[in-house]
């Protein structure tokens, strides 16, 4: 259970550095478009997800308004991966 928290900890300091980032830019908006490349969440890592984690920190916190799922690898199952988990958390539709 412990991994679960630190990963929803890793979520929340990297929406707030993102928010810190734009910011700093004069580019903060009430809703992000955020990147995110090949598959970070629950399938692969334990539950909440790594970099993926942010995006749902992201999309709880209401500030999402798009994610992009991206891959380099072929079949695009990275993406396809993290669009399933998003969608399936109900932060995102396809």
């Amino acid at each position: 259970m412990q991994c679960c928290i630190t990963l929803q900890a890793i979520g929340q300091h990297g929406l707030k550095g993102i928010r810190k980032a734009l910011q700093a830019r004069n580019q903060l908006k009430d809703k992000m478009q955020i990147l995110t490349h090949c598959n970070t969440g629950s399938l692969a890592t334990a539950e909440y997800g790594t970099a993926l984690g942010v995006v749902r920190a992201t999309a709880e916190a209401g500030s999402l308004l798009r994610a992009y799922c991206t891959e380099t690898r072929p079949y695009n199952q990275g993406p396809c991966r993290a669009a399933l988990i998003l969608e399936h958390h109900h932060h995102m539709e396809r």
